[in-house]
């Protein structure tokens, strides 16, 4: 059984599926902002088995137009 170890992942497809987002939009727009992050990664966030590394969060939360906060669990 695979270890559930990011917590943000669940939100990151929340709001990416909410606002109809495909994971190649995400990329692109975190690109945008010089993070460098491939397809088999953000999959990975979403299903939970990669953590979302710091200098990551803000460039993702920009890019699914949520806070850090919302990403965090900290806001509803």
């Amino acid at each position: 059984m695979v270890q559930k170890n990011n917590l943000i992942g669940k939100r990151m497809k929340l709001a990416r599926i909410a606002q109809r987002m495909k994971r190649q939009d995400v990329l692109e727009k975190i690109r945008e902002n010089g993070i460098e992050l491939y397809p088999t990664g953000f999959s990975n966030m979403e299903r939970q088995t990669r953590h979302v590394l710091d200098f990551e969060l803000g460039p993702l939360a920009d890019a699914l137009h949520v806070s850090v906060d919302w990403l965090l669990g900290r806001k509803p």
